[in-house]
């Protein structure tokens, strides 16, 4: 039986691919691009072209689906809201759909903690009411409830994991704050702090990937997992990070009107249900930002 990964070639996608590897697991990747990580089982495809994936569900003896496909930057999708809807939210109703048609059962979904929305404040469990108050928050809510909507009207299993910050990996291409420290720190520029109490969940790509391996053994069915470290750390904290390992870099603060904000994950469920056990975040954020910038 085999998983078929959509956008298996993005940032999360391959390293979900690479742990399904390990593990033996046969492996389809539909995507519309080939990065790096070229994989012998590719198809190029786009996640919004139904009949394609009708097609491919139809010819291939398919255990799940993982569907990564999102447009994941909050500020390309004010800018560009309908490609946010299109990768967010139709790229969902298209893959349920094809699947129902193709009675493919289980569907597994990178979802987001900007469900939650700015009003959530500090550690927040699944039983948060979600408030998105952005478009990728709002559409990826859309995609958690046409999912719920399969699973009760024709019987489809889901598990849906919303992740946290994640870090880890290539920062070159990427535009969260710990990507764009590691750049501004290459590039010999201080790191600038918007509102240097902010505070995130910093959960590690590797930790992510192995949610999914998990979500996808597991026989749990219906739930919605909150994936991240669990723990609290301000960009001031992240910061200092930074500096214990690079100690002469240059840190300006500025204030900002949502300096103190944040949220971060209750992962009692996650750790209860899929025995998800994410490593410590400074540990891990120090790592990484010593791999990173190991020939400065």
């Amino acid at each position: 039986m085999t998983v078929l990964v959509i956008g298996g070639s993005g940032f999360i996608g391959s390293h979900v691919v690479k742990k399904l590897d390990e593990k033996g697991i046969p492996v389809i990747i539909v995507d519309k691009k080939e990065l790096s990580n070229h994989h012998e089982n590719m198809i190029n495809a786009d996640v919004n072209d139904l009949e394609a994936l009708i097609n491919i569900m139809a010819n291939n003896n398919l255990t799940a689906i993982i569907h990564l496909v999102g447009f994941p930057n909050i500020g390309d999708c004010e800018k560009d809201p309908m490609t946010s809807f299109k990768l967010n939210t139709l790229s969902t109703q298209n893959v349920v759909e094809a699947m129902r048609k193709t009675d493919v059962e289980k569907i597994i979904f990178a979802s987001s903690a900007s469900v939650y929305g700015y009003q959530a404040k500090g550690k927040v469990s699944e039983e948060e009411i979600p408030r998105p108050n952005t478009l990728y928050g709002l559409h990826k809510l859309f995609s958690e409830q046409i999912i719920k909507s399969y699973g009760e009207k024709y019987g489809m299993k889901f598990v849906i994991l919303r992740l946290f910050n994640v870090y880890g990996g290539d920062p070159t291409f990427r535009s969260d704050v710990v990507s764009l420290f590691i750049k501004q720190i290459l590039n010999r520029k201080p790191l600038v702090l918007m509102g240097a109490k902010k505070y995130r969940d910093f959960v590690h790509i590797e930790d992510v990937a192995q949610a999914f391996l998990m979500a996808y053994n597991s026989r749990v069915e219906n739930k919605v997992f909150n994936i991240g470290s669990g723990v609290k750390i301000t960009l001031e904290q992240l910061a200092n990070i930074f500096k214990n390992v690079v100690p002469n870099i240059q840190v300006i603060k500025k204030d900002t009107p949502d300096d103190g904000t944040g949220i971060f994950a209750d992962i009692t469920l996650a750790k209860s249900l899929l025995a998800f056990n994410p490593r410590d975040p400074i540990e891990g954020l120090r790592k990484h930002i010593q791999q990173c910038i190991a020939d400065l």
